[in-house]
């Protein structure tokens, strides 16, 4: 999946790391062309009263698309985790993207936990209600994570400058994560803050693949720079990457180590 030139429907759009309103049934990632052939779709469905059914708050789906532009897996991944965080069960995310000039629209359905496909022929003749009735029944069908609160990491003053091995092979706790969205501090140092999913529990328990989240640092720009000692240089820190994350028994970050392909 790749979005570019993305619009949202409906109302005000929110910031990139806001989250979905709820009460909501979707959300639609197109540009002008490919919401005009999906609204006809959307004006058929029943709705319930005083609801809009479109979220305006797409941008928050639109950001996984954006960081993980050239991994489809892990953008999916990144929407069903801010459907389960933030959206009702029911909710469902349509990406349109053009299969190729002229030769018609495909739109990937993504649900809480499970997708779906449909594709239909440019034919203005053609609807493709039938292909997305399908898509987003499929899409729904899928088994969802339960609702997770994002796991909460407490953050020391400062990192280990030495003893990095130690303080790894000791760590009660060892998490890969994917890295969805990065804020960073002005100036040369100050907290960075880090939002994403749990891929894998290297070590440990308590916590759940796929779950959100979310934590801060301490970072700065350039390794000599001044009181940069303990902090994680911010070039290592990048939407769309993976790193491994040590904790102690308190859920402290011990340290965190960017995990390279």
């Amino acid at each position: 999946m790749v979005g570019i030139g993305l619009l949202f429907l409906s109302g005000a759009g929110a910031g990139a790391a806001s989250p979905p309103a709820t009460g909501f049934d979707y959300s639609l990632l197109a540009d002008e062309t490919q919401r005009a052939r999906l609204e006809p779709w959307l004006a058929r469905l029943p709705r319930p009263e005083g609801d809009a059914r479109i979220d305006p708050g797409g941008t928050a789906f639109a950001a996984c698309l954006s960081v993980w532009r050239d991994d489809a897996a892990e953008s999916t991944a990144c929407i069903q985790s801010r459907i389960v965080r933030y959206a009702n069960a029911g909710f469902v995310v349509l990406h349109a993207q053009d299969i190729a000039p002229g030769e018609g629209l495909g739109v990937d359905c993504i649900a809480a936990g499970g997708t779906g496909r449909a594709t239909w022929a440019a034919a203005p003749e053609d609807p493709g209600f039938a292909a997305l009735d399908a898509c987003v029944a499929q899409a729904r069908a899928g088994k969802a994570v339960p609702p997770a609160s994002a796991y909460a990491i407490r953050r020391p003053e400062t990192l280990p400058d030495a003893g990095k091995d130690d303080v790894r092979a000791n760590a009660a706790a060892v998490l890969v994560i994917a890295v969805d969205h990065v804020g960073l501090p002005r100036g040369v140092r100050g907290v960075c803050l880090i939002s994403g999913r749990i891929r894998e529990v290297a070590r440990g328990a308590g916590q759940t693949p796929r779950g959100p989240v979310d934590l801060d640092l301490p970072c700065r720009t350039d390794p000599d720079a001044r009181g940069g000692g303990g902090r994680i240089d911010m070039a290592e820190l990048h939407a769309g990457s993976h790193a491994r994350l040590y904790l102690d028994a308190s859920q402290t970050l011990l340290d965190y180590e960017r995990v390279r392909p």
